[in-house]
């Protein structure tokens, strides 16, 4: 898979937000999400597992996505945590990714497959933000905190805090506001200044 801007895999949860028409809500129901997704033939099916050892996961050959019973069950109640996880894994199918297995004679080639894997789950932790965090709901300014964010889309301060940055810059580059320096810089700046 190749790497996508942060841009690309907004548009990708834009879009699939509109296709499973949940585009002005802002906090949708993810469990709703699953079943649209299996309707709009984004994924074949899912199940509820109750030993999975990861809290979900998708196929992209069986086209399955699996999600651990607890976490079924926490994102039907609506836990920041749980919908984050099945965001994810909706974006794993909305992005395309393909998992690598570790077969045969294609062993060797291990680092390279980890490498994939990452940037796979890096796109997928951004299209989480991104799904559950769109910028056009999101009433930006640069005074908007994570805590703002997290409240208004019931996701952890975590999450939200990751999106944040995203979010302030799209805002920035919409409303021509140049980037602040970081308050180091601007020390170091000052220190380098000639006395008079």
């Amino acid at each position: 898979m190749a790497f996508l801007s942060d841009d690309e895999i907004d548009k990708r949860a834009l879009g699939l937000r509109k296709a499973l028409g949940i585009e002005t809500q802002e906090n949708p129901d993810l469990i709703t999400c699953i079943f649209k997704a299996k309707r709009q033939c984004l994924i074949k099916g899912y199940l509820r597992v109750p030993d999975l050892e990861e809290e979900a996961s998708f196929d992209p050959e069986t086209g399955i996505l699996a999600v651990r019973e607890v976490v079924f069950r926490s994102a039907n109640l609506g836990v920041p945590r749980s919908r984050f996880t099945v965001a994810h894994e909706l974006g794993h199918a909305a992005l395309g990714h393909s998992r690598k297995r570790l077969r045969g004679p294609l062993a060797h080639r291990k680092d390279e497959m980890v490498s994939n894997v990452r940037v796979d789950e890096f796109q997928a932790d951004k299209f989480a933000g991104a799904f559950l965090m769109p910028y056009a709901l999101a009433n930006m300014s640069t005074d908007t905190t994570s805590i703002e964010l997290a409240e208004r889309f019931n996701v952890s301060v975590g999450a939200a805090q990751a999106r944040l940055d995203q979010l302030l810059r799209t805002y920035r580059i919409r409303n021509g506001i140049k980037r602040p320096l970081p308050e180091a810089v601007v020390q170091f700046l000052n220190s380098t200044k000639p006395l008079r």
